[in-house]
């Protein structure tokens, strides 16, 4: 019986252990992993210096962007048909532009 208490004791702890060890490496990995979307938009116009609103499928969304993208995007007219790629950040719930091309 006596050697028997130290064996249960090491599994006990070791199994603690591997339980906190596991919870968190899940969640990072799956919210790291976020996908570029690619769709044909209408373009609306800036909101502020740092969002632009489109239309995809008949629903207003806003996508934030760089300085650069304002400083592009400033001069294109409402209701411009648009191909954007953007990333959904699941962290903060937004739509951040990576590109956008102007359809003609």
């Amino acid at each position: 019986m006596r050697t028997f208490i130290p064996y249960l004791s090491i599994l006990f702890f070791l199994s603690i252990l591997m339980g906190c060890t596991s919870t968190g490496v899940h969640e990072n990995t799956a919210s790291a992993k976020e996908e570029s979307i690619k769709v044909n938009a209408i373009y609306i116009g800036l909101i502020d210096s740092h969002s632009i609103e489109v239309i995809i499928d008949q629903t207003p969304t806003a996508l934030q962007i760089s300085e650069e993208q304002y400083k592009t995007l400033e001069s294109v007219p409402t209701n411009t048909p648009v191909t954007i790629t953007y990333t959904f950040q699941k962290s903060t719930s937004q739509n951040i532009l990576d590109d956008i091309e102007i359809s003609e």
